[in-house]
């Protein structure tokens, strides 16, 4: 198992070894880890938590607060038995493995030595939870900013007993930011400052201590202190003029975030090698690369320097040589040529050779690198271009956006689309995410980089919980792109930054600097005008088709949307090679084929193009095919030995998908319409793997309605109407799903044998619901005789499976799973394979052969887990856990139902949520039969009477004994009380109640 990293100091992290946890960090939640972890030396009443926690609430409302923060807590720690918690206590537990950077830093504090001292001062990454301001934070946090005061002190001490008179102002430095009332840091200060020759130093030292005194006490500086600084003043001696730089490259404007690797990379390139060029979309900052690795490499091997030609203000490409010539400042001769001049000027010299923007000038940057290379040994060149140079030698570097924020608490997506991140939280620019975003973004680069800029127009702009989310969304949705961040900054002397966020579609008209930029960087539309103006009318006619991917795509697919006419036949290979050497296209590796995408900005501007050009509608019909015949292709596959290539397909298409149904479900066209009902009836598998049941019936659902009324070929509503009855069962919902299936089986011919086996498995599940399993066994008897399809007969055997089990007929149901299981081998289905396992270790359990039962129960979470499926896994750990239950190991099965039960409720499964929940309720009544094990049968039994879902007779059995054991065990008046109290809990309080041990 992986060492679990806590930072409490400064930027609060969690670490699973090297793995960052990025589950949602609210405030409370770290509050609370940080209390147990301060006090982790004995377990911690829940009342005095409650209280402490919310002193005004009620009791009762503290204490559920407190179940829903501690199942919270559990949730953002890696799996492991880090908490103990029972009815009256929560503590950390001792003998789990950690790293507690307050820990460290309290051991290193101990330390006598400089380097232990320093040690100690370098685990101080920063106060205690800075945005927490509860009053035992408060006092923690006090209290170790006193051990850092010591610590700086005594390690000043020290370094200047030592003679490390640097090192030592640095401490002294630190121990005033820390407290600026602080006489003896002072003193030490100004005699190390006149020690080094700094009586400005000196001065400095004095005033500030001076100005904050009488500002924060109404006093003078003590006389000895007064006495040190007229001392040290007239002793230090007087500052020596220094000498005067040598011009060289331009200096920098700003500061440079997220580069360090790359200016170290590109300066170890160039000063090996004569020819390297920056690479890499418009503005995603090659320009401002190429200074800071001259900057770099300059001092250690060119003795000559290094010199920066800006070629962006030329026109034609005979126009670069004299531009080199008139930044080198070299000697010119009448009556020779410019590039004769040059390469005498620099055939003796050690030089690095910046050439800057050399895309729309390419010929006449060639010409300057072929003379230097050949006649200028010493002279090195680093151009930057959205286009590769193609000389021999050329070493090419691609510039890559920075690094993006990571999403806590879960990926977001637009309010009021398709699906929210789970939970609630802090809503912003049309997003939920939640409300403690600061911390884990604060050391991102892109957003350094959007809080530096917009500090420089607005000087009062920081970093917040209130803004934080949205601007991460902002460096998100410009994909890391400098420029665009830049810009965007610029917008805040103008708009929120909420603002900013919802108004990035028109991304293209906010984003503007002024006319002191560059004339390709003053708009975002600029540096992709600039881009487009060089590609050819075949390039630009690829690009701006390929605008309808929203994600990656293959060159297969590229070939069936983007080519046609007016291109020639098979030249979108050659087209889009050219797109990726001008920086508009970027390749990747997938797992079976290359990729390639398109950076969101081009996409968008690409996609304005493809409206003017009068292509969008033909474009995206195309798509659209395209993602039918994929679809069509994947039903199958998914029930195949390709199920994990196929999954790994989709889920790289995921995007490109929704675009197309987007666009299909609002046309007018009769033909999209069908593809989009066959599309979303194809990918049902595909949807409920991925545990996007709720997505898939929202979609399901506006297709058919907006396929209302058209004359439409009779198989794609019938479809269609399948997958919506299959959805509706999945949401508890039987009268929808006999309504659906009504639609579908109107006319039979309508369906092929695959739908046909489908619908009357959901037909089956609609009477098996209502407990008519004859009705059931009836029809899905029937189904198996008519279908030919070898996935849709190993559904329906593990139907008959089913109601034979509940029919209490468990040889039959035992032969059945075996020959389903037989299938499933023989046609590598995945799926049908795991249901077969599962209900066999279920129905040799039943009929108590409990070792092989217990192998096919683990045999079925390992394939669900291999299949990477939420809702697969969930249901394979709950009937792993009915064994262990049946065995009398109660704790694994305890263990195992709360994973279950969490999984089953992050996909909003309620049926599987209720189930879990109920076989963990016979678990803790086992364990420890008390008021919590009484709420939960409350709450489930709540639960089940809301949505009229019927327990598993079995289930129901055991349910009623152990609620008789345990009315038995409390007194009346505190089981009714634990009773109603679990009846009134609502599906977050309840899975909360379930986390607890």
């Amino acid at each position: 198992m992986a060492l679990l990293t806590i930072h409490l100091l400064g930027t609060f992290r969690l670490l699973d070894g090297d793995r960052p946890l990025t589950t949602r960090h609210t405030p409370r939640l770290q509050a609370l880890l940080a209390y147990l972890l301060l006090h982790r030396a004995a377990p911690v009443p829940r009342a005095r938590l409650a209280v402490l926690f919310w002193p005004d609430t009620t009791d009762a409302q503290a204490r559920t607060n407190l179940r829903n923060l501690l199942h919270a807590l559990r949730e953002a720690l890696p799996p492991g038995d880090y908490l103990l918690a029972d009815t009256q206590t929560i503590g950390w537990n001792p003998a789990a493995a950690l790293r507690l950077d307050v820990a460290d830093f309290e051991a290193a504090c101990a330390a006598a030595d400089p380097a232990g001292l320093q040690a100690a001062v370098a685990h101080y990454s920063g106060d205690l939870l800075p945005e927490l301001y509860d009053d035992w934070v408060a006092a923690e946090r006090d209290r170790l900013r006193a051990l850092l005061a010591d610590a700086l002190q005594r390690l000043a001490a020290r370094l200047e007993a030592d003679g490390r008179h640097a090192e030592a102002l640095t401490a002294a430095h630190r121990l005033l930011r820390l407290d600026p009332l602080h006489e003896e840091a002072t003193v030490r200060l100004m005699r190390l400052n006149a020690l080094a020759g700094d009586r400005a130093g000196v001065r400095r030292a004095y005033e500030s201590l001076a100005s904050v005194l009488r500002l924060e006490v109404g006093v003078e500086p003590a006389a000895d202190t007064t006495a040190a600084y007229h001392h040290w003043l007239s002793a230090a001696p007087a500052p020596r003029r220094p000498a005067a730089a040598r011009a060289a490259l331009p200096l920098p404007a700003d500061t440079l975030f997220g580069r360090e690797p790359d200016v170290a990379a590109v300066a170890a390139l160039v000063a090996r090698h004569r020819l390297v060029t920056l690479t890499g979309y418009g503005g995603v900052g090659k320009t401002r690369l190429a200074l800071a690795a001259a900057a770099a490499a300059q001092s250690d091997h060119f003795a000559d320097g290094a010199c920066w030609v800006d070629l962006a203000p030329l026109i034609a490409a005979d126009a670069v040589i004299p531009a080199a010539v008139a930044a080198l400042n070299a000697p010119e001769q009448a009556g020779r040529a410019p590039s004769v001049n040059l390469v005498d000027f620099l055939a003796a010299r050690r030089l690095l050779l910046v050439l800057d923007n050399c895309e729309h000038v390419l010929v006449g940057a060639a010409a300057l690198i072929e003379a230097v290379r050949r006649d200028c040994p010493g002279v090195h060149v680093l151009a930057t271009s959205r286009v590769r140079l193609r000389l021999p030698g050329e070493h090419v570097y691609m510039v890559e956006p920075l690094a993006l924020p990571g999403v806590a608490g879960g990926e977001w997506r637009v309010a009021g689309g398709e699906e929210q991140g789970a939970g609630g939280g802090l809503r912003v620019a049309g997003v939920v995410w939640g409300a403690s975003a600061v911390a884990a973004v604060r050391e991102n680069p892109s957003v350094q980089l959007f809080v530096d800029r917009a500090a420089a127009v607005w000087p009062t702009f920081a970093l917040t919980p209130a803004n934080a989310p949205a601007v991460a969304h902002i460096c998100r949705r410009l994909e890391g792109i400098p420029l665009a961040i830049e810009l965007a900054a610029g917008r805040v002397r103008l708009l929120s930054t909420r603002h900013i966020a919802e108004r990035l579609d028109s991304a293209f008209d906010l984003l503007a600097a002024g006319p002191t930029q560059p004339r390709q960087h003053r708009t975002l539309r600029g540096v992709l005008d600039w881009s487009y103006d060089l590609l050819s009318a075949d390039e630009k006619t690829v690009l701006r088709r390929l605008a309808v991917f929203a994600g990656s795509f293959s060159l297969a697919a590229a070939e069936s949307v983007a080519g046609g006419d007016p291109l020639p036949p098979g030249a979108t290979l050659e087209l889009l090679a050219g797109l990726i050497d001008h920086s508009l296209v970027a390749g990747e590796e997938g797992d079976d084929e290359r990729r390639y995408r398109l950076h969101e900005m081009t996409r968008q501007y690409a996609l304005e193009q493809l409206a003017a050009a009068g292509e969008r509608e033909v474009v995206m019909a195309r798509l659209l095919a395209y993602v039918a015949a994929l679809a069509r292709r994947a039903r199958d596959e998914l029930r195949g030995e390709q199920q994990a290539v196929w999954l790994r397909r989709l889920d790289a298409k995921t995007a490109t998908i929704e675009v197309a149904l987007e666009w299909g479900s609002r046309a007018a066209d009769d033909v999209a319409a069908a593809d989009t009902l066959r599309v979303v009836a194809e990918l049902y598998f595909y949807w409920t793997l991925r545990g996007r049941q709720p997505y898939a019936t929202r979609l399901t659902e506006r297709a058919l309605a907006a396929a209302a009324g058209r004359d439409l070929p009779p198989d794609a509503p019938a479809q269609a109407h399948v997958t919506a009855a299959a959805l509706s069962i999945i949401h508890t919902d039987p009268t929808a799903a006999a309504d659906h299936l009504a639609a579908a089986l109107a006319d039979p011919a309508a369906l092929d044998d695959a739908y046909t086996a489908v619908a009357h498995h959901v037909r089956g599940l609609v009477a098996y619901i209502a407990r008519d399993h004859a009705a059931a066994e009836a029809i899905w008897r029937a189904a198996l005789d008519a279908t030919q399809t070898d996935w849709c007969r190993a559904t329906l055997l593990d139907d008959l499976g089913n109601v034979y089990m509940r029919l209490d007929q468990p040889e039959r149901a035992l032969a059945v799973f075996q020959e389903e299981r037989a299938i499933a081998a023989r046609i590598g289905d995945r799926i049908s394979r795991f249901y077969a396992l599962t209900n066999l270790g279920i129905v040799l359990g039943r009929l108590g052969d409990p070792a092989p039962a217990r192998a096919y129960a683990a045999e079925a979470v390992a394939l669900a887990r291999q299949m990477d499926s939420a809702r697969l896994i969930a249901y394979a750990l709950r009937n792993q856990a009915r064994l262990a239950l049946a065995g009398g190991d109660a704790p694994t099965a305890y263990r195992l139902l709360r994973e279950a039960t969490a999984l089953a409720w992050e996909i909003r499964n309620r049926d599987l949520t209720l189930s879990a929940l109920e076989q963990l309720a016979l678990a803790a009544e086992r364990l420890r039969p008390d008021a919590r094990a009484v709420m939960l049968f409350a709450a489930v039994a709540a639960a089940r009477e809301s949505f009229r879902l019927p327990p598993h007779p079995a289930d129901e059995a055991a349910t009623t004994a152990a609620r008789a054991r345990l009315a038995a065990a409390l007194p009346p008046a505190a089981f009714a009380r634990a009773w109603d109290e679990g009846q009134r809990l609502d599906w977050v309080e309840v899975v909360a109640l379930a986390e607890e041990e």
